[in-house]
This record gives structure tokens, C-alpha cells and sequence, in this order.
């Protein structure tokens, strides 16, 4: 192997500006929806930190459909792929931020490339930051701090965003209409899956706020998404028991993520319930992104996430997910004096927020603690 030569070129804080093409190599092995919506939303803010940069985010073809449909129409990324290395011409990048496994794959593969040249991109790691990490991995470039500073400073607050179009959001109202909504129906969208059992309700407890969902309000109509086509319609149909119930219940069968972004995202939708997963952090940037072009809160659907104790290697908690999701309502399930009590996210203080102590499961919720929320 020839050595790679180092000659980059010099970018500092000062003169970010002088980028013009950035190049971000994703390369994360797993997907996870709920994950890759907050990953992707910081790598988003490379427009913002280089603002006269053409932004080019390439990914393994593997999972391309799905950040496809979290970064459709996204004004921060100029163009998406999936190209192998040996068809991406890095010399034309001024920077390159990798977040993969395979840095010194990518060294090697830069340095008999381009023994030719004196001159290649910066080359930033953030693979510290966005992959999830394992055994022995061994990092060969600079970590891009500047990038995560940015993003837990000036843009702290910023919720992350999923931008819908008005052509998608109309192929949404049409499917629901020929999918059995009526033009005066309110639509309740319920998430009842997740990676993770340990984050569901029990399954009668979420039968039952179903029926008090359908039963409570004569003109709702409930949306469940079946992706895999696995056949929840005749599970629900025996499960509820109640025919006059269950045929206001639309399923969306084996569709693509972003057909279901885009039926949650629909100008029918006035409820998004579920566990703390991937869905619903797609609905929340979904309405993050229609709050910021101008729609008054008062025309946004309620988003409700349910949480409770987690069990993560990383030992999270409900403001680690949800913190910055300013139209959600994240319910906390814990004990307090022997009682099952539901606190809200966004009322707990700094100590509640941080606290693992008297955290219940999910599995502990009861009817009337989800219905004293709706």
C-alpha cells in the first residue's frame, strides 16, 4: 500500500464557508427508524454549518428506500445515493464526513487510489457519534466535534423535521378515501408495534383504549399499519369481536415507509398514539416540519408517546428521546406512594428527568392513565 498523502485542505471554524462540496458517507450496518431520524437530522445541519456547500449523503444500498423516505424532499441534502466507493470521485469533494465501520478500509482504498495526488479532501469522523458502537473498532480520522457542538449549542432546540409534500399529502387523502375514510371522519392513527415488547402495552389494555377511541367518538376512524403484511386485519377482527367496531378500522397493508409517512402526515389525521419507536418519531417531525412552514399549532394533529422504564444498553430515559419534540406529549409511567401515576415530559424538572427510580413498564399502564390523556 502506497502512503496517503495529507496535504488538505485547511477549514476552521472562521472560514467554513469556503466548502463547496461536502461528501457524507453513511454506513451504519442496521437500521432503526426512530434512530436514523435524529442521526440524519444532525448531519442535516452541515447546510447550516457550510452554508455555501453543495451537501451529497451516500449511503449502503442496503436500507437506501428507508433514509430515503426520512430525507425526501429535505432542503439539506442536495443529492442522495448509494454508490460504491470505487464510483464516487472524492478528489472533486472538499470535505468528507464518514460515519462507517470501515475507516481503515477508506484509508487504504484512498491511499492506492490516489497516490497520484497532492491534494485530497479534510477527512472528519463521526462515526464516534452516529454508529452504534462495537468491539475493537479503530478509528482513523479527526472526529468532527465542531459539527456536534453546533448541534447541542445554536441549534439545541431545533427539532428534527420530515418534509412531506402537498403531491404526497394528497395521495394520502385519496388512499384514506378509497381505503374506507369519509370526508367528515377524524382519523386516529395507533402505532402497535415496536423493536422492543418491553416498550408495548399489554394487549388488552391497548384493545381496550382502541374501543374507547372508536366508541367515544362516532366519527373517528382508526389507521393501522400492517408493513409486513402479516395479517393484522384478522387479528384485530377476532381480538375486538365487535363487527360494528372493526370496520371502522382502515389497515395499510405492505405499503412503503414513506406511503405510511406520508398517510400519517395526512390533512385527516388528528391523533398519533404509540410506544416510544420509529413511527412516532416520524410523525413528530413530520409535524415539526408543517409547524415551521407557517400551519398554526391548533391545525396539528395530538401526538401522544407512551414510555415507562427502558431497557437499553445504553440505559436511556424518556428525555433522551424526546426532549426535543415540542408537539409530543410523552407520557413517563413510575410509582409514587404506592400509585401508578402518568407524569408529562415536558413537567418534570431537571431531577425528574434524570431520575431511573420508580420507573414502571409499560406493560403497568391501565386504561384510565392513557384515556386521562387524550
Amino acid at each position: 500500500m502506497k502512503p496517503l498523502k495529507k496535504d488538505y485542505l485547511e477549514i476552521n471554524e472562521k472560514d467554513n464557508n469556503v466548502v463547496k462540496r461536502l461528501l457524507i458517507l453513511y454506513e451504519e450496518r442496521v437500521f432503526f427508524i426512530g434512530d436514523n431520524c435524529l442521526k440524519l437530522d444532525k448531519l442535516a445541519l452541515c447546510k447550516a454549518l457550510y452554508p455555501n456547500a453543495y451537501v451529497h449523503i451516500n449511503f449502503k444500498p442496503k436500507f437506501l428506500s428507508n433514509y430515503i423516505a426520512l430525507i425526501k424532499n429535505n432542503p439539506n441534502f442536495d443529492k442522495i445515493s448509494a454508490d460504491e466507493w470505487d464510483d464516487i470521485d472524492f478528489e472533486s469533494y472538499d470535505m468528507i464526513i464518514c460515519a462507517s465501520y470501515d475507516e481503515p478500509d477508506f484509508q487504504v482504498h484512498l491511499a492506492d487510489r490516489y497516490s497520484h495526488t497532492t491534494k485530497l479532501p479534510l477527512i472528519l469522523s463521526t462515526t464516534k457519534y452516529l454508529l452504534d458502537p462495537i468491539p475493537d473498532i479503530k478509528l482513523i480520522y479527526p472526529t468532527h466535534d465542531e459539527l456536534f457542538d453546533f448541534a447541542n449549542t445554536t441549534h439545541k432546540n431545533k427539532p428534527q423535521e420530515i418534509h412531506v409534500s402537498l403531491e404526497e399529502k394528497t395521495w394520502a387523502d385519496n388512499w384514506l378515501l378509497e381505503n374506507g375514510l369519509n370526508k367528515d371522519n377524524d382519523l386516529a392513527i395507533l402505532i402497535d408495534s415496536s423493536t422492543s415488547k418491553n416498550k408495548l402495552l399489554r394487549i388488552e389494555v391497548y384493545f381496550d383504549f382502541l374501543e374507547h377511541l372508536l366508541t367515544n367518538n362516532l366519527k373517528m376512524k382508526i389507521l393501522i399499519f400492517d408493513e409486513k403484511n402479516i395479517g393484522k386485519e384478522d387479528f384485530y377482527s377476532a381480538f375486538l369481536g365487535k363487527p360494528e367496531l372493526f370496520e371502522r378500522i382502515i389497515f395499510s397493508k405492505g405499503l412503503k415507509l414513506r406511503e405510511d409517512i406520508s398517510l400519517i402526515a395526512s390533512s385527516y389525521t388528528k391523533l398519533v398514539f404509540g410506544p416510544c419507536t420509529g413511527l412516532l418519531h416520524c410523525a413528530s417531525g413530520i409535524f415539526n416540519a408543517q409547524k415551521s412552514s407557517g400551519i398554526p399549532n391548533q391545525q396539528l394533529p395530538k401526538i401522544i408517546v407512551y414510555t415507562g422504564k427502558y431497557f437499553t444498553k445504553n440505559n436511556n430515559t424518556a428525555k433522551d428521546w424526546w426532549s426535543n419534540s415540542p408537539l409530543v406529549e410523552c407520557l413517563i409511567l413510575k410509582k409514587k406512594d404506592n400509585l401508578k401515576v402518568v407524569n408529562l415530559l415536558r413537567n418534570c424538572n431537571t431531577d425528574e428527568l434524570n431520575s431511573k427510580e420508580d420507573l414502571l413498564l409499560c406493560e403497568d399502564y391501565e386504561l384510565d392513565l392513557l384515556v386521562s390523556q387524550i
